[in-house]
């Protein structure tokens, strides 16, 4: 049999970049707030003023410093960890038909079998396989595929040709 690539999470790239934008945006926005308040001075701004405002500030900037923090440590390890395993042979390889295929989209999972094993993912950002059938996935009931994955998770997709 000749199979096709049609996913390889070592060519995927970096996908977590939203939430590591956004973490940096509140930075910013509370980092204002907190260590430069007189460049609020002159705004019409709702809320506390003073020093409540720069301690508000101060507890904003902390906690969305720790968020971004955490969010751009996972997407950075999962961005690092699956090209890493799939170079060094860290996986397992499963080979057949697809069977009890239920669509995923509109916030619903996608999942099917394949020779005993349950893989389920989602049309959200995430390192690995998340191809919906509702977005074009290439995912069916019956397709013969052979599926790269570790944890469950779809490091390479490949279908029959």
């Amino acid at each position: 049999m000749t199979f096709k690539t049609v996913f390889d999470a070592a060519q995927q790239g970096f996908v977590g970049w939203q939430g590591v934008l956004v973490g940096l945006c509140l930075v910013s926005v509370f980092g204002v707030v907190a260590f430069r308040p007189n460049w609020l001075e002159g705004l019409p701004l709702a809320g506390p003023k003073g020093r409540t405002r720069v301690i508000f500030g101060r507890i904003g900037f902390g906690f969305a410093l720790f968020l971004t923090i955490g969010i751009s440590a996972a997407d950075v390890d999962n961005w690092w960890v699956i090209p890493y395993g799939l170079r060094h042979g860290r996986y397992d390889v499963v080979e057949g038909p697809v069977t009890n295929f239920v669509p995923g989209g509109n916030h619903k999972v996608e999942s099917f079998w394949v020779q005993g094993l349950r893989f389920v993912y989602d049309s959200s950002d995430i390192p690995g396989f998340n191809e919906t059938a509702a977005k074009g996935g290439p995912i069916h009931e019956g397709l013969y595929v052979r599926i790269t994955y570790s944890d469950l998770q779809i490091l390479r997709l490949e279908v029959v040709q």
